[in-house]
């Protein structure tokens, strides 16, 4: 939860002006506030432009992966051309290719359909790119949880982060990840190891 800013800033003013009035003993005699004094506004978190919106509704696992294809495979490859990186990274069908200078093979990224009554399944989407620093970012989208991977296309490193909202140091030592629940938000960060991967 969030206080919004201009009840804030109301409030810091009001009071100052208020506390600047009264005497050190009448200030003392002054009520305390509460939690119930101020507005208190939940703001939703802000999504990327680049976010995949799964409109997708499952009738059968047939379709469910038909659908979700042809939605990702247009998603991911506008996407790709927008960046400049057409000739580097595409999706065909259920999987994400992603060609990098030094291998000999590109990385594959395939999405996991399983039936929904309980089975484990994902799928991947881009989601951002850094093109100063050549860092992909794409979403692995799981029922309840997404998680980011993200792809230095200069050095060919990736990994995979639990959360979202990813954020990269300006020396890349250290990356913060949310993860969002129902009722519950976690903020991780992740340090640089000498190995070259981060660690919590």
């Amino acid at each position: 939860m969030q206080i919004t800013l201009p009840v804030t800033t109301s409030i810091r003013i009001c009071m100052t002006t208020i506390l600047l009035m009264f005497s050190i003993s009448a200030q003392a005699e002054l009520p305390k506030a509460t939690m119930d004094d101020y507005v208190w506004e939940v703001l939703d978190p802000v999504r990327n432009s680049n976010y995949f919106d799964n409109q997708c509704e499952y009738n059968s696992l047939v379709s469910y992966r038909k659908c979700l294809g042809r939605s990702l495979e247009k998603h991911d490859n506008k996407l790709s051309e927008k960046w400049g990186l057409s000739e580097r990274v595409s999706r065909e069908k259920d999987t994400i290719y992603i060609d990098l200078p030094n291998r000999s093979l590109p990385l594959v990224f395939r999405d996991e359909l399983y039936a929904p009554n309980g089975q484990s399944h994902s799928y991947f989407s881009l989601y951002d790119y850094d093109e100063k620093r050549q860092l992909l970012y794409l979403l692995r989208s799981f029922p309840e949880i997404e998680n980011t991977i993200l792809i230095n296309l200069k050095t060919g490193f990736n990994q995979q982060f639990d959360g979202i909202d990813i954020s990269v140091s300006p020396n890349e030592e250290r990356i913060t990840t949310v993860e969002r629940y129902i009722g519950e938000e976690n903020i991780t960060i992740w340090q640089k190891h000498r190995e070259g991967g981060y660690q919590i």
